[in-house]
């Protein structure tokens, strides 16, 4: 695969990740919220689900840094890219799991 197709397919997986973000805030502003409202979901778990957005789209932004700099193809920039990645899918991910389970 070309550079510029790493670089292509890195921002559209950062876009994808991005749009996650965003529509995991709006469920925890939206959904989650009339769910602690009416009890079933304590403050503190909504308080939890919305720090793992707030990484969550933070680690979006710097991915689109390393997705869109000329640097990108080196090995630290990718390995960073990658514990991003990883950085979103446990840190974000299991506070989205803990804050939510007792809701499944």
């Amino acid at each position: 695969m070309s550079g510029e197709d790493q670089s292509h397919g890195k921002l559209a997986f950062t876009g994808a990740l991005g749009a996650l973000a965003v529509a995991l805030g709006a469920l925890g502003a939206h959904a989650l919220k009339a769910q602690a409202e009416a009890g079933l979901l304590t403050q503190s778990q909504l308080g939890g689900f919305e720090t793992g957005v707030r990484y969550h789209l933070i680690h979006v932004i710097v991915m689109l840094v390393i997705s869109i700099s000329p640097l990108q193809s080196r090995k630290p920039f990718r390995l960073a890219f990658r514990f991003f990645v990883w950085g979103i899918a446990l840190f974000s991910g299991s506070l989205y799991l803990i804050c939510t389970r007792g809701l499944t």
